[in-house]
């Protein structure tokens, strides 16, 4: 159950983020440039995701034997092992990424960019540490 709800309470907060950006684009309370058009874009796709998937999730919350399969799927220690590794193996293969397009950033002269992108690595090594010096408290 407690996979579901989460699962509805997040689709509603996407939905209410999406319609409050869509009245925001709508009643032109930002200039009419590119940022009024993405903040309509952004309006309906949170609209959009966030409807789809509160009805969705609605629909399996009465469906009982459903709700419980989510749940069996969502605990089960496979599925928790995989998503722990390939989310590992993602983030070590993009800090190569990152920092290769930092370099080639710096080296066609967007020093702007290579800041933005060597700050933003930085960050991330530095919320690893805290995550890995919690984990390592923890367990």
């Amino acid at each position: 159950m407690n996979t579901v709800k989460k699962n509805i309470i997040y689709s509603s907060i996407l939905l209410v983020v999406g319609v409050v950006l869509l009245i925001i684009s709508l009643i032109g309370a930002l200039p009419e440039d590119s940022l009024g058009s993405t903040v309509f874009g952004m309006g309906c796709g949170f609209t959009a995701v966030g409807l789809g998937n509160t009805v969705l999730g609605l629909k399996n919350y009465k469906n009982h034997e459903k709700t419980e399969e989510i749940e069996l799927i969502e605990n089960d220690e496979r599925n928790i092992l995989l998503r722990e590794k390939t989310s590992a193996k993602v983030y070590f293969i993009f800090s190569y990424i990152e920092c290769g397009a930092i370099l080639l950033a710096a080296l066609l002269g967007y020093k702007e960019i290579s800041l933005v992108l060597s700050v933003l690595v930085l960050g991330q090594l530095i919320t690893w540490i805290f995550v890995a010096n919690y984990y390592s408290k923890k367990y």
